[in-house]
């Protein structure tokens, strides 16, 4: 057991547990406000100045932010963010406020005994000083406070009804598709996403949204690759189809059939998007889920990538396309 003003641990270890209690972890630095607990160095988990900057590849932090008063949650986060490591992973565990109004709301927690053990979670066990529960969080809170820090939500879910399990990434762009959907449903939706359900959503919605290629498409535009929009519509779908994702966030340019007077697979369509986005046919990289869109973009000498079922392996071979151009993004 350390002080804040003792000699740190040789090897320090690449895993932090700040706020451990007694839940004391082989492998982590474990940091907690009281000596009673065991912990390898004692100090406010507010603040670890004695600890290296960029230097921790995960961060836990279960059952810590409630204690703290609530302005401080927005500097714990971002000293938190200071220590961890680029691409490091902060997981914590705080309580839902949602969570815990839903179980009010249910009839056999408006129940005496019950109705009791639900105020125990929302305000702490109370049995010594820093045993309170002093804040709680929403999906908007969470997001918008490790966004702050620098933090993008990788993996979200919901523990016992009440207890959001959170991991959050150091980093301006996500891993993969994977975290950008937990990332996304957290973010947007306001909770978890059940990658089963999304699935099957997405086998059986007549009009799909494929969130990958959003992703994706976000990642080209923030490397500098233009990239435009090709889309067969009718005018009184324009609102409709606009609403169901960033279109204009996503695409500098935007060539929609009803404006142009023009359909895929019209060559002429390809051309002018082309000469709107200012890349000659074969420099280009054509994406559609429709066969004979893609067989007419690919006489016109354009490469092609046909989207089946699985838009992953469809961004695998568009990520091919650009590694062999010398092209892509970094990830």
């Amino acid at each position: 057991m350390n002080d804040s003003s003792a000699p740190l641990p040789d090897p320090l270890p690449k895993r932090a547990n700040v706020g451990c209690g007694y839940d004391v972890r082989a492998g982590y630095l474990n940091v907690d406000l009281h000596a009673r607990h065991g912990p390898d160095l004692v100090a406010d988990v507010s603040n670890l100045s004695m600890l290296p900057s960029g230097y921790f590849e995960e961060i836990l932090a279960q059952d810590v932010l409630e204690h703290l008063e609530r302005d401080r949650t927005e500097p714990t986060l971002r000293e938190w963010s200071r220590l961890l490591a680029p691409e490091g992973v902060l997981h914590i565990r705080v309580p839902s406020l949602f969570g815990m109004f839903e179980m009010l709301a249910m009839p056999h927690y408006r129940e005496f005994a019950k109705a009791k053990e639900v105020v125990h979670l929302m305000y702490g066990t109370q049995a010594y000083n820093g045993d309170y529960h002093l804040t709680g969080f929403t999906p908007a809170l969470l997001d918008g406070y490790l966004r702050q820090a620098g933090l993008l939500i990788c993996e979200a879910s919901v523990l016992h009804t009440w207890l959001f399990d959170i991991k959050a990434r150091k980093t301006d762009v996500l891993r993969d598709d994977g975290e950008f959907l937990q990332s996304a449903y957290f973010s947007i939706l306001g909770r978890p996403i059940d990658m089963d359900a999304y699935f099957a959503f997405m086998a059986e919605m007549p009009v799909s949204v494929h969130w990958p290629v959003v992703h994706r498409a976000r990642e080209l535009l923030a490397s500098g690759t233009p990239i435009a929009l090709l889309t067969n519509n009718v005018k009184e779908w324009g609102d409709h189809w606009r609403a169901t994702f960033p279109v204009d966030e996503l695409f500098e340019i935007i060539v929609d059939s009803s404006a142009v007077g023009l359909r895929k697979p019209d060559p002429r369509i390809y051309l002018l998007t082309c000469e709107r986005l200012g890349v000659a046919p074969e420099a280009s990289v054509f994406i559609d889920d429709n066969a004979e869109n893609v067989d007419a973009a690919r006489e016109l000498g354009m490469e092609t990538v046909r989207f089946g079922e699985d838009p992953f392996a469809a961004m695998a071979e568009l990520d091919a396309i650009l590694e062999r151009r010398g092209t892509a993004p970094p990830r």
